[in-house]
């Protein structure tokens, strides 16, 4: 089944845009240049529609917040505290997705992409399987959304649960997306 999906991922414009930003990746792969990181961050927002840019100070501020962090190590470990820290800017939204994403396109097989379709289809299996101890969606959410080390725990737990260990983090995104899509045409609104 999940063989379909990649094939099906293969054949849509998010490849070209996943493949884009892991090349853009690597032309700037550092993150403690502001020009570098501001193209870094307009291209995961633009191209991922993560709402960076509505936020108070935007792009600029996020991009700001990410050369303060002195990352470029811990991304190189593929820690995934650097999704937590990137995504507490304190600019008054939770970025969370936006900084799996920023992340994935540095590391992509280590860093899962938090994306409301995939966290939708992941609680759904969860429900059914219980793979994972969360008693109510409400809680499953503020869990993924708030802390990335449970995001990519529950992502650790489904591929173990359906002997998936031979897909990569990467691999998996795409089918969780696809089939997310799928699953739950209707998303939430835009900010």
């Amino acid at each position: 089944m999940i063989d379909t999906y990649l094939t099906a991922y293969d054949n849509r414009s998010a490849k070209v845009t996943k493949l884009a930003l892991s090349e853009l990746a690597q032309v700037f792969p550092k993150n403690d240049d502001l020009n570098q990181v501001i193209i870094k961050v307009t291209a995961v927002d633009g191209l991922y529609s993560t709402g960076v840019r509505f936020i108070s100070d935007g792009l600029y501020g996020v991009a700001q917040h990410i050369v303060s962090l002195n990352i470029d190590e811990r991304l190189s470990q593929c820690l995934p505290d650097v999704v937590n820290e990137i995504a507490l800017t304190g600019l008054g939204k939770n970025i969370y997705s936006f900084a799996s994403k920023y992340c994935s396109i540095h590391a992509p097989k280590e860093y899962p992409i938090l994306d409301w379709y995939v966290a939708k289809l992941l609680w759904g299996y969860t429900k059914q399987e219980r793979f994972v101890d969360f008693k109510s969606e409400t809680r499953f959410f503020e869990a993924v959304y708030t802390d990335y080390r449970q995001y990519k725990g529950v992502i650790e737990a489904f591929r173990t649960k359906y002997g998936l260990e031979k897909y990569n983090f990467s691999d998996l995104d795409k089918f969780l997306w696809l089939y997310g899509n799928e699953m739950y045409p209707l998303a939430p609104p835009k900010p």
